[in-house]
């Protein structure tokens, strides 16, 4: 009987949990422009870098 009991319990807890909405959620953003250019910035000069094998350049555009 304590069994059963715990098991309803775990899930009605279960239920209630994922019926609730994210609390935490955020609209994306809307990056702008001048965000966009730098981000397919660091990406091309990673390719870049990375084509010719340059472990301290990759490492740079980590940062």
């Amino acid at each position: 009987m304590n069994s059963t009991r715990s098991c309803a319990t775990l899930a009605l807890a279960l239920l209630l949990f994922f019926s609730l909405p994210p609390a935490g959620a955020q609209a994306p953003a809307n990056p702008s422009a001048a965000d966009s250019a730098a981000i397919q910035q660091v990406i091309a000069n990673f390719d870049e870098s990375f084509t010719r094998h340059d472990a301290r350049a990759i490492a740079k555009t980590a940062i």
